[in-house]
């Protein structure tokens, strides 16, 4: 385990955890922690043969109190919630703006409706709500947000990456884009799986009734 002051690293197999270290402070991120998360992330990015990263916060009491929290919740693909988590925008009260994505972000996953109540109103709602809304695509009892995440990890680790990656840059290029558009991006990314011994390998696996032989885990 990597160990710094106010962010911790924790390499499992091919699964990056990174924890924002400040309980006393409901892990609320300064100046200092966001530099740090930067360089996790990085390290994440620029490593071949880490495949999923999970974003928690230390103890029991917070995820991450503010400056980021609810933003930087959103940068994840899925958030697994405790039941004793609460959303919202606490910077509503201070005149603070959202300026780490949020405003785009958050429409993008659980629609304008929703967003703009939370935004405009920073409404204050539990895990159950947040789980209604598509906020929160589980909710674990207090305490398993994490374990949880690592099976899911751990799952999404267990299948060949290529075409994983591929869908999701699909996904994510052409959401919000016009049909057509989101169909030729979709065809762009998948060609650069269709050909390869892994995409050969996978229907023929299937056809013998064996187990797969993937080139790339």
């Amino acid at each position: 385990m990597g160990v710094t002051a106010k962010v911790l690293t924790e390499r499992r197999d091919h699964i990056w955890i990174i924890t924002i270290n400040r309980p006393e402070q409901m892990n609320c991120v300064d100046g200092e922690t966001a530099g740090l998360l930067e360089q996790a992330w990085k390290t994440f990015r620029d490593d071949d043969d880490l495949y999923v990263a999970i974003l928690t916060g230390a103890g029991d009491t917070a995820f991450c109190a503010g400056a980021g929290g609810l933003e930087l919740s959103c940068l994840g693909d899925m958030r697994i919630a405790s039941d004793n988590a609460e959303f919202w925008v606490a910077c509503r009260r201070w005149n603070v703006p959202l300026v780490d994505g949020g405003t785009q972000r958050l429409p993008r996953i659980i629609g304008m409706g929703w967003a703009m109540e939370l935004i405009v109103l920073g409404k204050r709602i539990d895990a159950r709500e947040a789980y209604r809304i598509g906020l929160a695509n589980e909710v674990v009892p207090r305490g398993q947000a994490l374990a949880r995440a690592i099976e899911v990890a751990e799952q999404i680790c267990a299948y060949p990456q290529g075409a994983i990656r591929t869908d999701k840059e699909a996904a994510l290029r052409g959401y919000g884009r016009p049909l057509e558009e989101g169909l030729r991006i979709e065809c762009e990314v998948g060609q650069t799986v269709l050909g390869s011994h892994d995409n050969f390998e996978g229907p023929a696996a299937f056809a013998e009734k064996r187990p797969p032989k993937f080139t790339q885990d």
